[in-house]
């Protein structure tokens, strides 16, 4: 009659199905991480580049956190994108891909930001426990059968000491910027090897 679905029931009817102990919940009542977000971010993306025709007017589309911070420079339009491929940079894939950073063409933009609706129409994921964003990201790009590269590392997450987080603390500087910490120092360290 769909009076369960008002308030807050709808949750438990929407995640009955799922592992709810997945990190891809990040961002949902009191589950850890941020995964529910960056996907939504993605959903609401995906709207706006087909609402507004963009794969019309670009050939390469970048999906990247606006807290990165370029050691060297980082020309996307480099890239060889169509033929279903993506580049993503080394490093933080957790068994998957990271989510962190997305270069494709527009061709392939929509489907590779088309994760949560395909998630949500997907059976397998159902007899998935404890999959993460990361591992998400991998099984939706290999069903749509995208190809993913990689691409030498220029960048790595870095933090305020005033930034909140919903999953690592920054703690370390960033040698060379006052006020900057890093966020993950593995980043930094494989940024270190292609931008001495």
């Amino acid at each position: 009659n769909g009076t369960k679905w008002n308030g807050s029931e709808w949750r438990k009817l929407a995640l009955d199905d799922y592992d709810t102990s997945a990190s891809i919940f990040g961002g949902v009542e009191d589950y850890s991480g941020s995964g529910a977000i960056i996907f939504m971010i993605r959903w609401f993306l995906y709207n706006h580049i087909k609402e507004n025709n963009l794969t019309e007017k670009y050939d390469h589309f970048m999906v990247t956190r606006s807290d990165h911070y370029y050691q060297c420079i980082h020309n996307i339009s480099e890239f060889s994108v169509g033929n279903r491929n993506l580049w993503i940079p080394p490093g933080q894939d957790y068994r998957g891909r990271t989510d962190r950073h997305l270069i494709c063409g527009s061709d392939d933009v929509l489907d590779a930001l088309d994760i949560f609706p395909t998630f949500m129409r997907s059976n397998w994921v159902r007899n998935m426990t404890g999959i993460n964003t990361e591992q998400l990201l991998s099984r939706v790009w290999e069903e749509k059968k995208l190809n993913v590269n990689y691409f030498d590392r220029v960048m790595f997450t870095t933090a305020l000491p005033s930034d909140t987080t919903r999953w690592a603390w920054a703690e370390d500087p960033v040698p060379g910027v006052p006020g900057l910490l890093l966020k993950y120092t593995v980043e930094y360290d494989m940024v270190q090897d292609v931008c001495p």
